[in-house]
């Protein structure tokens, strides 16, 4: 028996969770690759005051669906689609009820394969969200979540239903998934007893020594018990359609950046002051020695400068851009560093003004990448979705790490990163996942340690 089947076997009471967002899924040819892009508006999707995403059966002209029909795939003629999803929660003491928002489509609907050879974006008047991709190549296919219910859990709510999808489609289908992107904001409170709406698409939970964590990387695994995820996957964790729509954008024009002299050749490597059992500084050195000669290397440690200062230059160097960010040390879901207020706060993401300077952040530590908790939102979430700066892609945990163990993950992802050409956040993941599982014990690390972004964005 599988391992992810074992595991789903075990999490049958917290399986369920509200209706949520689109499944928007992208992958890289030969495979079929899924994500968003943006036509002209047709109809609508309302938001209910539960979070639930109500879309009418047919969308565009000549009553298109994104439908999944047993093993049948129904694709759009060209390959452009957009089917965005929102939801409920409450922001400033103020519930965002009943907020409507376009669902769109191309004009006609082909069956069998889809017609596009890359990601596409038009002009829909500045409504729903455009994801065109550097690579080229790619195909699109967006997937209702509801038709994923339907179709895999007999129209039940579940995140095993997600799995059973994704599984399905890379072992059956002739052009499986290479990507998937998780168009969605997800919490524990799949049954939205606290009101917030804000578990859209629901998560796997993964167990470690410390207890149950969310983990989309469960999703991507979809053969034999290796550990290692077959599918890239990745997390925009959206609460509703504007700022899905914001943060497509932002990635949009990262990619389309060409203007990357200078901060685009530079790494930030911070760390948290050392203990008797961590020496963050000097792990952080390790990684150092994977940067090429051509970038900069900026160093904050707390050790060095003082946790005052280590801050101040923590912020400044954030908001004067950079390719690559990352952490070592003791952390939380709303923040960085083992001191108050940190290294980097969520209250900081909002303000930091690095604007299209854009970095790819990993933090090595515990907790940054928490979507899980109702009603709050990670640092690592923030960063994401903030419109105006904040990562163009992250790859952070979403439970309580071990140090000894996150280092060689560390030492992994720059290695991986560093060590081809240019290549897809997805693609440095999956290199740094490979060289982690081999003669590790503490693999489950690979399970708490989650993409945020869209796995296919190519790298500066």
């Amino acid at each position: 028996m599988a391992r992810i089947e074992h595991r789903l076997r075990h999490t049958a009471p917290w399986a369920g969770v509200a209706v949520g967002m689109a499944l928007l899924l992208a992958a890289l040819a030969p495979r079929v690759a899924w994500s968003a892009v943006q036509t002209a508006g047709v109809t609508t999707a309302t938001v209910t005051s539960t979070g639930a995403l109500v879309v009418p059966h047919t969308v565009g002209a000549g009553a298109n669906r994104y439908l999944l029909v047993g093993i049948s795939l129904i694709s759009i003629g060209g390959g452009v689609a957009t089917c965005v999803g929102g939801g409920a929660r409450a922001v400033a003491g103020r519930a965002r009820h009943g907020r409507r928002f376009p669902v769109t489509a191309s004009p006609a609907a082909q069956s069998g394969r889809l017609g596009a050879d890359h990601h596409h974006r038009t002009d829909g008047g500045g409504r729903g969200a455009g994801r065109p991709s550097a690579q080229p190549g790619l195909r699109t296919m967006v997937v209702d979540l509801e038709d994923v219910y339907d179709e895999f859990n007999h129209g039940i709510r579940s995140a095993e239903a997600i799995w059973r999808f994704l599984r399905h489609a890379y072992t059956r289908l002739s052009l499986g998934p290479r990507y998937t992107v998780l168009a969605g904001e997800g919490s524990h409170d799949y049954m939205n007893y606290l009101g917030f709406g804000d578990s859209l698409i629901p998560s796997l939970l993964t167990p470690t020594p410390d207890g149950l964590f969310p983990s989309d990387n469960l999703f991507a695994g979809v053969e034999g018990n290796d550990w290692l995820p077959e599918i890239a996957i990745g997390r925009l964790p959206a609460i509703d359609a504007a700022e899905l729509e914001a943060v497509v954008a932002k990635i949009v024009a990262y990619e389309r950046n060409t203007d990357i002299d200078g901060w685009g050749r530079r790494v930030l490597l911070s760390a948290d002051a050392a203990e008797e059992l961590a020496d963050f500084a000097a792990d952080s050195d390790i990684v150092a020695n994977h940067v090429p000669v051509e970038f900069a290397v900026n160093r904050v440690y707390v050790d060095e400068l003082g946790e005052a200062e280590a801050r101040h230059r923590m912020l400044a160097q954030l908001a004067a851009g950079n390719a690559y960010v990352n952490f070592y040390g003791h952390g939380g879901h709303l923040g960085l560093g083992n001191f108050r207020p940190g290294l980097l706060t969520a209250d900081d993401v909002a303000t930091l003004g690095n604007g299209q300077k854009l970095p790819v952040v990993t933090a090595f530590t515990c907790l940054a990448g928490q979507f899980g908790f109702p009603g709050q939102e990670s640092v690592g979430e923030l960063l994401m979705v903030t419109p105006d700066g904040g990562a163009a892609a992250e790859w952070v945990p979403s439970g309580l790490s071990e140090h000894d163990q996150a280092r060689i993950l560390g030492e992994a992802f720059y290695g991986s990163a560093f060590g081809s050409t240019r290549q897809s956040v997805g693609e440095t993941i999956a290199g740094a996942q490979r060289r982690f599982a081999r003669n590790r014990e503490d693999r489950y690390l690979l399970d708490i340690y989650n993409p945020i972004g869209d796995p296919a964005t190519i790298v500066k």
